[in-house]
C-alpha cells in the first residue's frame, strides 16, 4: 500500500471537499467498505480521517439504486428527530431542538466527544445501512450513544454547550445528555406501547412514571426530556400528559407552570396556537383547500381537548386563559367563514322570487344569469370546510354556527336541485341550463359527496332524454 504525504492529503481533501456532498458521502462510503474489507489499493484510512476532519462526516444519506437511505449521522439523532424543528431559536415551539445546530453538533461528536468511538462504529454502521441492514446499523448508533454519555459523564451541561459556536449549535448541546439519558430510559417502554396502537398500558405507564420519579432526584433535565419524547414519540401526544398528571399527583396548571415541567403544557399550546395562526391565515385566502383546513381544525382542537382532558386545569390559570384565548380567536374567525358559506352560495346560484297562478309566491333560480367560476370556487371551498367540519366544531367553539350554515345549505342546494330537475323535464330548456347544472353538481359534491353529486347529474341526464 503506498504512502499518502500529508501535503497530498490536503490536496485530496481539498478536491474532495469541492465535490457534491452526495458524491463525497459516496466516496466516504467506498472507503469505509474498503477499510472493512481490508482493501489496501489505496490508503483508505488516512483518506477517511482526512475527510471526517473536513467535517464530510455528516453529509446527507447516500443513494442505491435510487432509493435514499439515511447517513449514520442521521441514525444517530433519529430518537429526537420529531423535536426537531427549522427556523430561528426565538420562533421555535417550547422543547423544540433547532435542526441548524445538528450539523456542528455531529462535528464536534465525531471530531472532540467521541472520535475515536465514531471511528470504530460509524463505518460499522454505515456498511450496515448500504447492503440494507437499517436495523443493524440502529444498533451500532445505540452503540455509540452509549458510549458517548460514558465520555460526557460528570461534564455539566452549560460545559458541554461551550464548545458549540452558534446559539443553536449550544441550544442542542445543552440537551445532549439529557436527551440520550431519557432515550436510554424510554425505549422498551416506547416499542412496547407502538405494538399497543400508541396507548401505554397500565404497566408501561407505571414504568415510566417511575422511572421519570427516579430520574427527578438524580437528573431532573432528563425527566422533563423523557416525558417530551414520549409526546413526539408517541402517535397520541396525549400519552405524555397522563404522564404528566400522573408524575405530579395531579397538580394544576398554575403549579405546573412553576416547575421543570411547563414545557410540556406550554409546548402543547404553542402548538395550538400555530395551528390557530395557519387557520386564521387559510380562512383568508380565497383559494383555501376546506377539506385542508378542516384537518388543521381537527388537529388543532384535539390538542387542547387532550390537554383539558389529562391535566387539571384551573379557571384562572396560565394554560387556561392561554386556551380560552386562543378558542375565542379561532372561533370568531371560524364563524365568519360559516356565515360566507351560506352568502357565497346565494351569490353562486341565485335564486329569485316568482309568483304562482294561485297568488303563492316561491323561490326559483336566476336561469339567465351565468355562474360565476371564481364566485363558484369560493362557495365551494366553504362549503367543503362546512361539510368536513360536522364532527369536531363543537370541540373548535363553532358548533352551533356551522350546523346552523350546514342547514341553510341543505335546504338551499335541495331547493336549487329540484328546480334544476324540474327544468330537465320542459322541452324547452332554460338559458344557461348546462352551467347551472354542473354548478348544482360540484356544490353537491362539496357537501354530500361524490356520489350524490353523480345521483343527481344521473337524473338529470334520465329527464333530458325523456324531454
Amino acid at each position: 500500500m503506498s504512502e499518502l504525504t500529508p501535503e497530498k492529503i490536503r490536496e485530496l481533501t481539498s478536491l474532495l471537499a469541492s465535490a457534491p456532498p452526495a458524491t463525497a458521502a459516496r466516496l466516504l462510503a467506498m472507503f469505509e467498505r474498503m477499510k472493512i474489507m481490508g482493501s489496501q489499493v489505496i490508503p483508505s484510512n488516512d483518506l477517511i480521517v482526512a475527510m471526517r476532519e473536513a467535517g464530510m462526516t455528516s453529509c446527507a444519506g447516500h443513494e442505491t439504486d435510487g432509493v435514499r437511505l439515511p447517513s449514520f449521522a442521521r441514525l444517530f439523532l433519529a430518537p429526537f428527530e420529531n423535536l426537531f424543528e427549522d427556523g430561528a431559536l426565538d420562533g421555535l415551539l417550547p422543547g423544540s431542538i433547532p435542526r441548524a445546530g445538528l450539523k456542528e453538533v455531529w462535528q464536534l461528536i465525531a471530531g472532540r466527544f467521541a472520535a475515536d468511538d465514531v471511528a470504530d462504529m460509524e463505518p460499522l454502521g454505515r456498511a450496515a445501512i448500504l447492503r440494507g441492514d437499517i436495523d443493524g446499523a440502529r444498533k451500532f448508533t445505540a452503540n455509540l450513544r452509549a458510549a458517548l454519555l460514558k465520555r460526557l459523564a460528570g461534564k455539566s451541561n452549560e460545559a458541554i454547550a461551550h464548545y458549540g459556536k452558534t446559539a443553536a449549535s449550544q441550544a442542542v448541546l445543552r440537551r445532549l445528555v439529557p436527551l440520550m439519558v431519557a432515550e436510554t430510559t424510554g425505549r422498551d417502554v416506547w416499542a412496547a406501547a407502538r405494538v399497543a396502537k400508541g396507548e401505554l398500558s397500565d404497566l408501561g405507564m407505571k414504568n415510566i412514571c417511575h422511572h421519570i420519579r427516579l430520574l427527578e432526584d438524580t437528573d431532573p433535565d432528563a425527566a422533563r426530556e423523557l416525558i417530551l419524547l414520549t409526546m413526539t414519540t408517541l402517535p397520541r401526544p396525549a400519552e405524555a400528559l397522563r404522564v404528566l398528571n400522573r408524575v405530579s399527583n395531579g397538580d394544576n396548571d398554575t403549579k405546573l407552570d412553576i416547575t421543570n415541567y411547563a414545557v410540556i403544557g406550554r409546548r402543547v399550546i404553542a402548538f395550538a396556537a400555530r395551528c390557530a395562526r395557519q387557520i386564521e391565515d387559510a380562512a383568508q385566502q380565497v383559494d383555501f383547500d376546506g377539506a385542508a383546513l378542516a384537518a388543521t381544525v381537527d388537529r388543532y382542537s384535539h390538542h387542547l381537548l387532550d390537554l383539558e382532558r389529562e391535566v387539571t386545569l384551573s379557571h384562572d390559570g396560565p394554560w387556561q386563559q392561554a386556551i380560552f384565548a386562543i378558542r375565542s380567536r379561532v372561533g370568531n374567525r371560524l364563524e365568519i367563514l360559516c356565515e360566507e358559506a351560506t352568502t357565497s352560495l346565494e351569490a353562486a346560484l341565485p335564486l329569485q322570487r316568482v309568483q304562482r297562478h294561485n297568488f303563492a309566491w316561491t323561490q326559483e333560480p336566476r336561469f339567465d344569469i351565468q355562474p360565476c367560476a371564481q364566485t363558484l370556487d369560493f362557495s365551494v371551498r366553504h362549503i367543503a370546510f362546512v361539510a368536513a367540519s360536522r364532527l369536531f366544531a363543537p370541540l373548535a367553539g363553532f358548533g352551533a354556527s356551522r350546523d346552523k350554515a350546514a342547514k341553510h345549505v341543505a335546504s338551499y342546494l335541495n331547493l336549487v336541485s329540484e328546480a334544476v330537475l324540474l327544468a330537465a323535464r320542459q322541452t324547452q330548456r332554460p338559458r344557461h341550463f348546462d352551467a347551472w347544472v354542473e354548478a348544482a353538481a360540484s356544490l353537491l359534491e362539496a357537501f354530500e359527496g361524490v356520489k350524490v353529486a353523480h345521483v343527481f347529474e344521473r337524473r338529470i341526464a334520465a329527464m333530458s332524454h325523456a324531454a
